[in-house]
């Protein structure tokens, strides 16, 4: 049947024809993807008018279903209008740390390398999970033209693995290194 929904690009699209008569209700709408519930970009008082900041932090877990189709809900909702998404998933399994502590004397005791071992491999698995949802989070972007920015350590070795490398190939990202992004006030 020609008129069966197909997914949530279908849904996207069908919500877009709906929506021309109001237009979108943001111009813009940023998602914070795998932020602490503190982050500057997030706070009230650096939001312009018509920009709306939604954050996802730990508590809203991104690496479950429910995570995920809320983050897709927001991206595929016409009245977010242009979405970017900034990423700041954990790179600890990817840190040059792993490399120092790797080296470390202690590595020698079989306990303490067993624990090593075992934290890696809890790093591993998070970030085998966030991976997916940024997959798919890539997938909606693209869809609806929205942006994503990706910030890691520029010498952390996740920028080789496979996957992020295909997500910055499908969205014809670009790498920028910059030291440091900070927001202050005189509050702060």
């Amino acid at each position: 049947d020609s008129s069966t929904s197909r997914g949530l690009g279908d849904v996207y699209k069908r919500q877009v024809q709906d929506s021309r008569v109001s237009g979108p209700q943001f111009a813009l709408t940023i998602i914070e993807f795998c932020c602490s519930s503190d982050s500057k970009l997030g706070s009230e008082k650096y939001r312009s008018p018509g920009v709306r900041v939604i954050k996802i932090t730990k508590d809203d877990d991104a690496s479950t279903k429910e995570g995920l189709k809320y983050i897709l809900s927001i991206i595929y909702d016409p009245l977010s209008g242009h979405v970017i998404v900034m990423s700041s998933m954990p790179c600890t399994w990817g840190c040059t740390w792993q490399i120092v502590n790797e080296g470390r004397k202690c590595m020698d005791n079989p306990a303490v390398y067993a624990r090593y071992l075992e934290k890696q491999e809890e790093h591993r698995k998070l970030f085998e999970k966030l991976m997916s949802a940024l997959e798919a989070i890539a997938d909606a972007l693209l869809c609806v033209g929205g942006d994503l920015v990706h910030e890691w350590g520029a010498r952390n070795t996740l920028w080789h693995n496979r996957r992020i490398k295909a997500v910055i190939k499908k969205l014809n990202m670009h790498r920028v290194y910059f030291c440091l992004l900070y927001t202050s006030d005189a509050a702060d």
